[in-house]
């Protein structure tokens, strides 16, 4: 409308296929933008960013499925451009095609998350998990840990994990500090590798002659 008022011919904004691909874009681009924002800042966890992650390939899956049956509610810039039903049958398979992509991606990049399933699960709830599925050098402190109400209460009151691990006597509990320990420190040593290039970045950027 804008590049009509002032009589430019944008022959794009005509062709009902080009507009289609960037409605699809954009809304594949908002969920994008979404998660990763999701997975930047301080005091995010590997933890936090493990079940972002899991989300995210769930959300593909409903995406996916979804678009086949023609179902647009999460796709709203589709559904907004779609005007001729025939187009949208014929273009259709491409953007199924582009979310599948993305599905083999995310499921090829972080499949080193799986590998650690066990011990972030661990992480997120000591209470919770089977000690079955407990290595074995901290099986013995994990089971005290469930038998013990006041440490179980606790867990429920901390506003984190950090908070939470840190309690833990480390006399008694040497095993599960030490492991928690290292899953806290993995994101954020990554964080602040991030914080570091950002700033090397910007003065590059600002102050380089």
């Amino acid at each position: 409308m804008f590049m009509n008022e002032k009589n430019k011919i944008v022959s794009e904004l005509s062709d009902e296929a080009w507009i289609l691909e960037l409605a699809f874009l954009t809304d594949i681009t908002t969920f994008l933008n979404e998660l990763n924002i999701k997975l930047q800042g301080k005091g995010k966890l590997l933890s936090d960013m493990y079940t972002d992650i899991k989300s995210f390939q769930v959300k593909l899956k409903l995406l996916y499925k979804n678009l086949d049956q023609n179902i647009l509610y999460h796709f709203s810039c589709c559904k907004s451009a779609i005007e001729i039903p025939l187009q949208w049958d014929l273009i259709k398979p491409q953007f199924l095609n582009i979310i599948e992509q993305l599905k083999n991606e995310f499921s090829t990049r972080f499949n080193d998350f799986y590998k650690y399933d066990k011990e972030i699960k661990l992480f997120q709830n000591p209470f919770q998990v089977d000690i079955n599925n407990v290595k074995n050098n901290l099986q013995m402190e994990v089971i005290e840990l469930q038998n013990d109400e006041v440490l179980k209460n606790y867990f429920r009151e901390a506003t984190s994990l950090p908070q939470f691990y840190s309690c833990l006597p480390i006399s008694t509990f040497p095993g599960i500090r030490q492991f928690s320990q290292k899953l806290i420190a993995a994101f954020a040593s990554t964080y602040i590798c991030e914080q570091i290039f950002s700033i090397v970045k910007y003065r590059k950027a600002h102050f380089a002659p």
